[in-house]
């Protein structure tokens, strides 16, 4: 795979392309990861996010490794449940601290309402749900992040989910 430098919203973004099987998903993740450690190092950035590919393989373990903080995002999916339930005790195996996010938590409330019991039942945060939600779509086809558009619930939710992530990972100490 191949990886690059671009900007976004005067942020930088550091990302890969790997073609649908192709092998050392695990390394390309940790390539980018490397450059943007040195983006932050030279741009005096306090805090990296990685968006890990879904699911438990090499790229998402190689996303965990090195990180401070993981935000775990579920699907209220019979395979969703699953997949939180192994991405979790992998978290858990590199001792991260960790959240998890409900994502179109509306489509199956049932498996929601799991999701957040098994959460309390095993001492888990949960930092929010986000709904499903056609602007994301919508966002998607244009172009422009969902967090851009003002009539967007998935948006509020995101928006009011990083506001929490923020403060918890800055210790709760208000910008």
């Amino acid at each position: 795979g191949d990886y690059f430098l671009s900007q976004s919203n005067e942020i930088p973004l550091v990302h890969a392309l790997l073609t649908p099987g192709e092998e050392t998903s695990g390394g390309l993740v940790a390539e980018v990861r490397k450059l943007a450690i040195n983006v932050a190092e030279r741009e005096k950035r306090e805090v990296i996010v990685i968006d890990g590919a879904p699911g438990i393989g090499c790229p998402a373990t190689s996303s965990i490794t090195g990180a401070t903080y993981v935000l775990a995002v579920a699907e209220p999916t019979v395979s969703g449940n699953h997949d939180l339930a192994r991405i979790v005790e992998t978290i858990k195996h590199f001792k991260r601290d960790f959240g998890i996010v409900i994502n179109k938590w509306d489509l199956n409330t049932a498996k929601s309402a799991f999701i957040e019991s098994w959460c309390g039942a095993n001492g888990i945060e949960l930092l929010g749900k986000i709904p499903f939600d056609e602007q994301v779509e919508k966002a998607t086809i244009m172009g422009k992040p969902v967090v851009a558009m003002e009539d967007s619930t998935a948006a509020q939710a995101i928006k009011r989910i990083a506001l929490r992530l923020k403060r918890k990972i800055s210790g709760g100490v208000e910008e």
